[in-house]
């Protein structure tokens, strides 16, 4: 650290930091091993968000620095969407049971 404390921030750091994070928001009760989280977590969610907020897969190839004929990002993207899509097509078939609190008078209406 300099004398204003500006550091240089370091690979070690950002990993400390990283499993500081996880610890704290409870990645172990959810599942997700400490050891699992790494300075890569960063690539490869950063490339899912800008997937999912529709950037280009060229814009993704040159914010992540991947190469521009690589299509290895998809792997990570494809990897991310299905862990986070998980039981979301089950949750989505499930037609829930309401109840119509105001009440009607006619059995059937529910408007």
């Amino acid at each position: 650290w300099d004398d204003v404390g500006r550091g240089y921030m370091t690979n070690g750091l950002i990993r400390v930091l990283l499993k500081f994070a996880a610890n704290y928001l409870a990645y172990l009760r959810r599942g997700i091993p400490l050891e699992r989280i790494d300075t890569h977590s960063l690539r490869s969610g950063g490339a899912c968000a800008l997937a999912q907020a529709g950037y280009s897969d060229r814009d993704i190839q040159k914010m992540g620095r991947w190469a521009p004929n690589s299509q290895a990002f998809k792997e990570y993207i494809q990897q991310q969407l299905s862990t986070f899509s998980q039981g979301m097509a089950q949750a989505m078939s499930e037609v829930p049971r309401f109840t119509n609190m105001e009440g009607t008078g006619k059995a059937g209406n529910l408007r």
